[in-house]
């Protein structure tokens, strides 16, 4: 009677593996196919915008008289909520940027306001990106478990 119940156990345990091995070799399959098979599509719907973002080249005071419902209609995307409070934080921003230069466009704005990482930030970001693959290096070499 042992005979029979381990014989049952070691049936059972490779026909467990048969169904790992094939789950296995099916996920492979899946991940590693070639992209080159994969077809793409798109959906273009009617009345999107095609241009590529000509708000940006608008004059800042024909901006600033700009509502949130023509905007969408320029760019062809609805705004969310906080999307809308921005636009108008923008504009409030634009209008008094505008006192300094008359002549100001929306990308020059934009481009003049873009926030730069500073060096002191860069050095520190490498050092600890340093200290954490020096500690991660010395984890593996001394057998600490990760």
């Amino acid at each position: 009677m042992l005979f029979g119940k381990n014989l049952s156990l070691v049936f059972t345990n490779t026909l467990v593996m048969r169904y790992r091995f094939l789950l296995l070799s099916l996920t492979g399959l899946i991940i590693f196919t070639s992209p080159d098979s994969s077809k793409a599509a798109s959906i273009i719907k009617h009345g999107s915008a095609v241009l590529a973002l000509p708000w940006k080249y608008l004059r800042a005071n024909e901006f600033i008289k700009m509502s949130v419902k023509d905007f969408n209609q320029l760019t062809g995307k609805k705004m969310n909520l906080i999307q809308r409070v921005s636009f108008h934080l923008l504009k409030q921003r634009m209008k008094q940027e505008m006192k300094k230069n008359p002549s100001l466009t929306v990308n020059e704005y934009l481009n003049s306001h873009r926030k730069k990482m500073k060096t002191w930030l860069k050095i520190v970001l490498i050092i600890v990106g340093a200290i954490l693959i020096a500690f991660l290096i010395f984890a593996l070499a001394y057998g600490g478990v990760i």
